[in-house]
C-alpha cells in the first residue's frame, strides 16, 4: 500500500483556546559532533560522521547489520528532545556504494504561540 505523507506544522489548542504552532528547529552543530564522538568510540564496525544537522552512518559490508541497526537505534533515542528523520536509507547488495547507509536529520520541536 503506498501512502503519501505530507509534513505540515502541527497546531495544538492550549487550554484557554489559543491555538500554539510546532516547528522544527536545528539542533546546534556541536551537539552533534559532541554525540557523533562518543558513538563513533561505541560501535567501532560502522563509519558515524556528521555534518551540519545530519548524521551518516555506513558500512562496508552486510555483516556489520547489527551493529547498523544499533547505532541507528541510539540516534533515535539520543538527544534530549531530538526528532529524527530518515532522509536516505539504502540496506543490501543492490545499494550503490556500501550494503548499509541511512542518512538522519536531527531536528528539535519547538512550540510556540504564533504572534
Amino acid at each position: 500500500m503506498d501512502r503519501d505523507v505530507i509534513q505540515t506544522p502541527l497546531e495544538v489548542t492550549a487550554g484557554d483556546g489559543s491555538a500554539e504552532s510546532e516547528q522544527d528547529i536545528a539542533v546546534p552543530q556541536e551537539e552533534i559532533k559532541a554525540f557523533v564522538d562518543k558513538m563513533g568510540q561505541i560501535y567501532d564496525g560502522v563509519s558515524i560522521q556528521e555534518n551540519g544537522s545530519t548524521i551518516l552512518i555506513t558500512a562496508e559490508n552486510t555483516s556489520a547489520f547489527g551493529q547498523f541497526r544499533e547505532a541507528v537505534g541510539h540516534i533515535q533515542n539520543g538527544g534530549n528532545g531530538w526528532r529524527v528523520n530518515i532522509e536516505r536509507l539504502c540496506v543490501g547488495r543492490e545499494c550503490d556504494k556500501q550494503p548499509l547507509a541511512v542518512s538522519l536529520k536531527i531536528n528539535k520541536i519547538s512550540v510556540e504561540k504564533p504572534s
